[in-house]
């Protein structure tokens, strides 16, 4: 067995299981089943069920059984995951992934007015408005970027070109190192709007009054186009329009007030638009709420405003100060408002801080049943895959994380990833946690130290006396460790092994002269809040 997780770190298993008649394969192809067994494990259904000591199979990349009773099948590769837990994949629906940036058409004088669109073609007047645009048709596989979002737990994103009023249907892909053929899941999964034109180079719109005056009169033209019969003229633009509007619906907006604004063009003209929000959604939540409408919000809550100075102080605004306050509230907020969301990785700089600020949303009021529902079931559902991703069931994608610890727990960390039956191996299931408090034994001395931090990036410190804490540099591979220090005028270098909870082995002090030491284990790790 430990050859076997060995194994899972170390070799990226390519194993392509999904044939692709209509596309050919380069040598040698692959017809094994992918067929695996995931023992022991905390398994999480869902956001609202979890099995104990239960048993996941996947085969070919889907789910072939999942529960507590769940028999091996023979031949299976048999992970047992000794108590961790299995969760279903991340989605995000506000993202740009395989997909190029937006380019102008053409370009405009300065002197003159651009008053109609440059792009060739049976297509509307303006530029702004692109409904014939389809992200499947531009995608392409960003092995890169999926590595990028992988490590931090996504397994799909709802992906679509981030510019102009209107900007055409976007495509739900799974963020596999396959080929497009097999990485999209759905190429029409929703329809996106906004009130700002983007790239477009024309003088129309030039505000948000006119923004909502040519949404509006489009809506019309549509209609006006469909009840036709497509006879009179050819529009490519308002016949995808018009096809598109079976498709959800997602509305970019800027703040809480462009809700209420774009809802009074959803009422006009009989649209139940999905809001990408913009975090302040707590400011108009009764008006927001009886909008009716599903939310993605994002997690970019702002940082706290360094007012030391004081003249810098002077210049913090009270409304900006009130925002840093309750922004962390805002999802625990439209969860007792019942308004349904879904979380976005958009706005942030790092995407390392996504889970760390729905772990600080949640001790804002926020429970983990609602965090996981806006991280997994509830995209699905909006993106209208919910019957393939974002949870566990017998006959859905193998689209899954492992990790160490519950998921909002203090130094999880997330093992594997596995994105349509295909393992991507983060971090080794056999890493020990070293973290705790242990007595260190060397030199006649014994001093406390301390591991604390996440198990990616372990902090040591010595504490000598009350008044004297030094920094320890470390290394540990395979139940081996090094521990070095400055102290008493030189560097302290111990080396040994980990046997269960201690350490013990040979080193040297600042003089070359050689020493034992051990460190004994007496107390587990307890999170330390700022």
């Amino acid at each position: 067995m430990k050859k076997l997780i060995t194994s899972l770190t170390c070799v990226w298993f390519a194993i392509s299981v999904f044939a692709q008649p209509t596309f050919p394969q380069n040598g040698t192809a692959d017809h094994r089943e992918g067929l695996y067994a995931f023992i022991n494990a905390t398994i999480h259904t869902s956001y609202k069920q979890t099995l104990e000591n239960a048993t996941l199979v996947i085969r070919e990349g889907k789910i072939e059984a999942v529960g507590v009773s769940v028999v091996v099948p023979k031949g299976a590769i048999v992970v047992n995951l000794d108590g961790k837990h299995i969760y279903p994949s991340f989605i995000d629906l506000y993202n740009q992934y395989g997909l190029e940036k937006a380019k102008a058409v053409g370009s405009r004088s300065r002197m003159q007015p651009q008053m109609l669109s440059n792009k060739a073609g049976a297509f509307l007047w303006n530029e702004a408005l692109k409904p014939e645009f389809s992200a499947a048709a531009d995608f392409k596989v960003d092995n890169k970027s999926a590595e990028g979002l992988r490590k931090y737990g996504f397994g799909g994103v709802l992906t679509h070109q981030q510019d102009g009023i209107n900007r055409g249907t976007g495509a739900f892909t799974l963020l596999s190192n396959t080929k497009e053929h097999s990485a999209i899941l759905k190429a029409e999964a929703g329809q996106f709007f906004s009130f700002s034109k983007g790239v477009s180079t024309q003088s129309y719109p030039s505000s948000l009054m006119g923004s909502i005056a040519l949404l509006r009169q489009t809506y019309l033209d549509a209609d006006w186009y469909k009840r036709s019969g497509y006879k009179q003229t050819k529009n490519l633009s308002l016949e995808a329009w018009n096809k598109n509007a079976a498709l959800p619906q997602f509305f970019r907006v800027r703040d809480r007030l462009e809700i209420l604004r774009a809802d009074k063009i959803a009422k006009e003209f009989g649209v139940n638009y999905i809001y990408l929000g913009n975090g302040d959604e707590y400011m108009r939540l009764d008006a927001i709420r009886q909008t009716g409408a599903a939310l993605v919000i994002p997690v970019d809550f702002p940082a706290a405003f360094d007012v030391q100075d004081p003249f810098d102080a002077l210049q913090a605004d009270l409304a900006d100060m009130k925002h840093w306050e309750l922004a962390p509230t805002n999802p625990a907020q439209l969860a007792k408002a019942n308004i349904e969301f879904a979380f976005t990785l958009d706005g942030l700089k790092n995407k390392s801080d996504y889970l760390k600020n729905i772990k600080k949303a949640i001790k804002h009021g926020l429970s983990e049943e609602d965090a996981l529902k806006a991280m997994t079931f509830t995209p699905a559902k909006l993106a209208g895959v919910i019957n393939e991703v974002g949870t566990i069931e017998a006959g859905k994608i193998a689209n899954f994380i492992v990790t160490s610890d519950g998921l909002f727990e203090e130094g999880m960390v997330i093992h594997h990833n596995w994105v349509k039956g295909q393992p991507n191996v983060l971090k080794a299931l056999n890493t020990k946690d070293l973290r705790g408090t242990y007595v260190l034994n060397y030199n006649g001395r014994s001093d406390t130290l301390t591991v604390s931090g996440g198990l990616e990036k372990l902090k040591f410190s010595l504490k000598i006396d009350d008044s004297t804490t030094l920094k320890v540099k470390h290394r540990f591979n395979n139940d081996l460790i090094s521990l070095s220090f400055n102290h008493e005028n030189g560097i302290t270098a111990l080396s040994g092994t980990l046997v269960t909870e201690n350490m013990a082995g040979r080193g040297t002090l600042a003089d070359g002269t050689w020493i034992d030491w051990s460190a004994t284990h007496i107390k587990g790790y307890e999170a330390i809040e700022k």
